[in-house]
């Protein structure tokens, strides 16, 4: 975990949930990682391993995690990502030991049925699934009874509703750094800047709208380390269309502009949506994944299909020619989030998910 995404955030918010339950949460996370670095300055005991792929690694770092479960005895290993579940699941596999092991899911993508997927799933006491749509990938294993239905819980990722929420103060300011009048329609796109999140339709969208004349400015957030789409947004720079690379603290930006769009091409959840809607801002997403139980189409959102310049075009003009609406959706969509998507949701539904692997503990 050496860049700091959707994925990252989540963990370090499972910590801090953890703790904030009266649990001492520990930390693996590769050296020099921007997990690492917050998890250290909010206070969370951080232990640094590689999780390279190289097997000597692999399996020195295997009996260093065993040294440190033989020092602290835990109670449960939790992992995000494939690596350290298949460095978990061995050390289960090989040493015996008899921690709960819980693996969160924050992918859409599909779980191969093979033997070597069957035998680490065997090891797992618990799957946390970010969306009903992330769990359906595990049906195959459910109907082999290689994993249980109730081994599953459904945890959505969390925003700080205290700092993602609505502001006129910040809008106006941010607004002006920008050079975006206050009254101006400001659409806006932020997050990693890849195929995946589909930011070829936003590109070819924006093509759209500038083309057909609405009377609207683009910003466009995020860091982009693919050059195809450099040079596609370096050409459309303008005063309309704003591009600003990575952003540390995202809020302001999230204040400023008047419409979101999400065109991904897969997503679980979507971390930038419910901090969208948090800021009380409509949205304009997807239709795939885990983004239909997110957003209520027409009520807190609107929901497009993928891959389609044209549809997000039409979503946004729309919007554009309804400032009502609107206003009325992300007012919608910022009471679905604090009621959703709360740090302190997400922290009860940790709190159940560790207290039912206590009881079948018998403790």
């Amino acid at each position: 975990m050496r860049v700091w995404n959707g994925e990252t955030n989540r963990v370090l918010t499972d910590l801090l949930a953890v703790r904030a339950s009266g649990q001492r949460p520990m930390l693996l996370t590769p050296e020099q990682s921007p997990l690492g670095q917050k998890a250290e300055q909010a206070g969370v005991d951080v232990r640094y391993y590689s999780f390279e792929n190289n097997p000597f690694i692999r399996i020195k770092e295997l009996f260093q995690l065993h040294r440190l479960v033989k020092q602290q005895p835990l109670f449960a290993v939790h992992t995000h990502s494939s690596k350290d579940t298949w460095l978990v699941a061995h050390h289960k596999m090989f040493f015996g030991q008899r921690y709960k092991f819980i693996r969160t899911r924050h992918n859409i993508n599909r779980v191969r049925d093979n033997i070597f997927n069957r035998r680490l799933y065997r090891q797992i006491d618990a799957i946390v699934a970010l969306t009903e749509s992330v769990r359906h990938r595990f049906d195959n294993l459910v109907r082999q009874n290689i994993l249980r239905s109730d081994q599953f819980f459904i945890i959505p990722s969390a925003v700080d509703i205290r700092k993602f929420r609505p502001s006129a103060e910040r809008r106006d300011r941010t607004r002006q750094q920008l050079g975006v009048a206050p009254e101006q329609l400001l659409v806006g796109f932020i997050g990693r800047i890849s195929a995946d999140k589909g930011i070829a339709s936003f590109i070819e969208a924006m093509k759209l709208m500038l083309g057909q004349g609405l009377k609207a400015a683009f910003v466009v957030v995020g860091k982009c380390s693919e050059p195809l789409f450099q040079q596609a947004l370096a050409e459309l720079e303008s005063d309309k269309v704003k591009v600003l690379g990575f952003r540390e603290n995202v809020v302001d930006y999230y204040q400023a502009i008047d419409v979101l769009v999400a065109p991904s091409l897969k997503e679980a959840q979507g971390t930038s949506i419910i901090e969208a809607m948090a800021c009380g801002k409509a949205v304009i997403a997807t239709s795939v994944g885990g983004i239909p139980e997110v957003i209520d189409d027409g009520v807190d959102g609107v929901l497009v299909s993928p891959d389609d310049p044209e549809a997000v075009a039409a979503a946004v003009r729309r919007l554009a020619g309804a400032d009502q609406t609107r206003k009325m959706m992300g007012a919608a969509a910022a009471k679905s989030a604090a009621a959703k998507y709360s740090f302190e949701l997400l922290q009860k539904r940790t709190e159940q998910l560790y207290r039912s692997l206590e009881e079948k503990n018998g403790t």
